[in-house]
Formats: structure tokens, C-alpha cells, sequence
């Protein structure tokens, strides 16, 4: 998770060097699992820290972030598997 954050930190820089306004993040930016399982067990609420670094990242770049499928993790009996929700963090 820390390298593919760092990946995206770099990516967001550089796009923001470039002048860029808004940046588009794959399926899956912050982390690929080998199983449904490995995305079960990494999953948060959106309200959670994983999401929390890419706010802050969009916050002090002053750019907006679309993010292609995060683990959204579900609080619902009738789905225990993660969720693969787009974010779309502001910039400020």
C-alpha cells in the first residue's frame, strides 16, 4: 500500500508540474490483491486513512482527484465483500 501511494503521490506531482487540473487514477490505485479475500482484509469506509492521504495529496497540490475503484469496505450483512467505489477527492 505505502509504494503504490508513493507511486500516485509521484504521479499526481508531476501531472500538477505539467498544470495539470485533474488527474485520473486507475481500477484498483492503491492496492491489487491476488484474491477477493486480500481485498476483503484490506477494505475501509470511506471515512478511513487510505482516502484520508489522497485528500491530502489532492489538498496540497490544489488538484482534483478521480479515483478509478477503491475497497470500500461494507458494513452491510447482505454484502460482506468490499465494494469497488470511485472517489472523487476535491481539491481544497
Amino acid at each position: 500500500l505505502a509504494s503504490n501511494l508513493a507511486t500516485c503521490a509521484r504521479l499526481i506531482q508531476a501531472a500538477k508540474s505539467q498544470r495539470a487540473d485533474i488527474v485520473f487514477l486507475p481500477e484498483c490505485f492503491s492496492f491489487l490483491g491476488a484474491s477477493p479475500a486480500a481485498a476483503l482484509a484490506i477494505a475501509e469506509p470511506l471515512s478511513g486513512p487510505r482516502l484520508a492521504q489522497f485528500r491530502r495529496l489532492a489538498a496540497d497540490h490544489r488538484i482534483w482527484l478521480s479515483l478509478g475503484g477503491f475497497q470500500e469496505s461494507c458494513d452491510s450483512p447482505d454484502s460482506p465483500s468490499p465494494s469497488s467505489t470511485p472517489a472523487v477527492p476535491q481539491n481544497k
